[in-house]
């Protein structure tokens, strides 16, 4: 024990012991002073955590739809949420979780800095880093990844001699991380090679490349099956984007400071700033040190700083996003990047005073860094408060929802999110159904799974983001048409949870005979209701209508795609005073009706005009529409 304590260095000061206990006060608060902490992917996350749960249940009608999945990477979130959900509910489960997640973060970020620089300032940067951009954007298997790497490297730190034992034991701790979030497992595990080659570059180069093996073999196996698997386990979102995006030098500055830490541009830049400028200052040190007879940088210090400036250049040089994984080159900042103070040089701290001046300066940011993230939920909450105030209805599911989320936080504070698309999933947790939208489609990373693919299991639905195109010019369908289309997928669901501020778009629904059952603000959850619709055929004798059958269409006016066909038999008789037929339609409000002959798609009605007849639907008042039969070509039956 005596050699790593030396290591590491003097035991924490009450000071410090008091700001690690301050950091964890501020940081509970920024998470339980609200009821819920909306992020963009995050509602994807806890769904897959909580139906998890509810598959447990052999009598959920969940079953009919969902199976649990044996996902080889990204499934430690519902590892972790799963029981906190089972035990407290989802939503204090879900706010345990995050503040797991996020304080294992800050107390990584320590655990390491304090191995690599024993008295080192920069420790309490990790509670300035413990809600960053990516905790917002919700990728919480990657932070939960980046947690976990940062206390297995700290441990690599304090363990300058390695062996098959010790070996095998970061193996299986970064297969661990892997088993996590891939990516972030196999980042780790490059970094811990880093430094293990260049604390055995002079006498035991072969060893070290040994114990780099033995290391990163379980990742690599790992990495090597989830490859194969892809095309095995092909997923089935079809609104996922499929092309490299690369951005302009100066959109990549604009990147970094926006997905380093973000928040607001204080925040945002002071982090920036502060982590490039101590990489660069780092870099130069190493390049000029030993000309200037600076005191040479430990090893430990030196991986931090080549660490630090290779995922900036690295960041700098690739596409910001890959075909089906958007937000690539972020994720490359987060822990190295993050992690360039640490190695900040000792002797441009020498004197007490100055280490004590930036141990308060870095205390102070951490504790900004968190009452922003407390501000920043605060004024979310009466907008999250409007979302979910329909948890408390009366509402039983047991088939598919359609959440159409229509309406976002208008601000640019978290580059990139949108707090409230996803959130409709939180609608199934206590009152039930499923909807759509869920992750639940990929084998490999989804710890829930369609039984079939989401487009054979529900009636059609709009795209996952299709909120994003209602501003879209040519060939995008007009607004008021999507509209009508959003009105149109409802019909098959038992209810559309919808969220808007747009009349338009509630009119439509209303219009088109959807009853609400909840309203509050710009939140509605709204059942459909069928529409009863007659034909009154009329003949001017009893007859038998030709060979053909008619074609009878009902569709919306200015949507030319029908909404209902139906098809008569040969041989139609007609008596003299008509005959009626009655259709179920699942349109209300204004329609347009054809009757056609199936042969020559020619329209049948003298009362069409071009070849359609107008008509008024009322779920509470049957509407009947008359069709005198004329002959094919215009002419009335004789």
């Amino acid at each position: 024990m005596r050699p790593i304590l030396a290591r590491v260095g003097r035991p924490l000061g009450v000071p410090d012991f008091v700001g690690v206990a301050f950091g964890c006060l501020l940081l509970a608060l920024a998470i339980f002073s609200v009821r819920y902490i909306p992020t963009h992917d995050g509602p994807n996350h806890l769904a897959g955590c909580v139906l998890r749960e509810r598959l447990s249940d052999p009598t959920s009608f969940l079953h009919a739809y969902l199976q649990v999945g044996s996902p080889l990477s990204s499934a430690g979130f519902s590892i972790v949420c799963g029981p906190l959900v089972s035990a407290f509910g989802w939503q204090s489960g879900f706010s345990l979780t995050l503040y797991l997640l996020s304080l294992s973060f800050a107390l990584g970020y320590m655990y390491l800095s304090s191995g690599v620089a024993a008295r080192s300032p920069s420790g309490f940067l990790g509670f300035a880093f413990a809600l960053p951009w990516a905790f917002y954007m919700g990728f919480f298997e990657f932070f939960m990844a980046s947690a976990m790497s940062l206390a297995i490297l700290g441990a690599l730190v304090r363990k300058p001699r390695l062996s098959l034992w010790t070996s095998s034991l970061f193996g299986a701790a970064f297969l661990l991380a892997s088993y996590v979030h891939l990516f972030a497992g196999a980042y780790a595990v490059t970094m811990a090679a880093l430094l293990v080659l260049l604390r055995s570059w002079s006498s035991e180069r072969l060893r070290g490349l040994g114990w780099i093996a033995i290391m990163g073999l379980p990742t690599a196996i790992l990495g090597l099956v989830f490859v194969w698997s892809f095309d095995r386990f092909a997923g089935v979102g079809a609104d996922l984007q499929g092309k490299v995006e690369w951005h302009s030098v100066t959109q990549r500055l604009i990147d970094l400071s926006e997905t380093f830490l973000g928040g607001d541009p204080v925040r945002a830049m002071i982090a920036t700033v502060l982590c490039v400028a101590c990489a660069l200052t780092g870099l130069v040190y190493v390049l000029v040190g030993r000309r200037c007879r600076f005191p040479p940088l430990r090893v430990e210090q030196t991986w931090v700083v080549l660490l630090s400036g290779g995922a900036l250049l690295l960041f700098l040089l690739s596409p910001f996003d890959l075909p089906k994984w958007s937000y690539f080159s972020p994720r490359l900042l987060l822990v190295p990047l993050g992690l360039a103070p640490v190695a900040f040089p000792d002797a441009l701290l020498d004197r007490g005073v100055v280490k004590k001046l930036v141990k308060g300066l870095v205390m102070t940011f951490a504790g900004y860094s968190l009452t922003w993230s407390y501000a920043y939920h605060r004024a979310l909450s009466p907008t999250v408060a409007e979302v979910l105030s329909g948890l408390e209805a009366d509402i039983r599911r047991d088939g598919p929802r359609l959440p159409l989320i229509y309406e976002d936080v208008d601000d640019s504070r978290i580059a990139h999110a949108e707090p409230l698309v996803m959130m409709g999933h939180l609608y199934l947790f206590d009152q039930g159904g499923v909807d759509p939208y869920l992750w639940a489609d990929e084998p490999k990373v989804d710890p829930i799974l369609f039984k079939s693919p989401s487009a054979q299991m529900f009636p059609p639905f709009p795209p996952r983001f299709a909120r994003s195109t209602l501003g879209c010019p040519p060939p995008c369908p007009p607004r008021h048409v999507q509209y009508e289309l959003l009105a149109y997928s409802g019909r098959n669901y038992q209810d559309v949870i919808l969220f808007t501020g747009d009349p338009e778009l509630r009119d439509v629904f209303r219009r088109r005979g959807y009853e609400p059952v909840f309203e509050h603000g710009r939140l509605s959850i709204l059942e459909p209701r069928l529409c009863r619709i007659g034909v009154r055929l009329i003949h001017s004798a009893p007859s038998a209508l030709g060979l053909a059958p008619l074609l009878i269409e009902l569709g919306r006016v200015g949507v030319p795609t029908p909404s209902l066909q139906h098809e008569t038999p040969p041989h139609l008789e007609i008596p003299a005073g008509g005959l009626t037929l009655w259709l179920a339609a699942p349109d209300c409000g204004s329609l347009r009706l054809s009757v056609t002959s199936k042969d020559t798609s020619d329209s049948m009605c003298r009362e069409a005009l071009s070849g359609e007849i107008r008509l008024e639907a009322r779920p509470s008042l049957p509407s009947v529409a008359a069709c005198t039969l004329q002959v094919t070509g215009g002419r009335p039956e004789e």
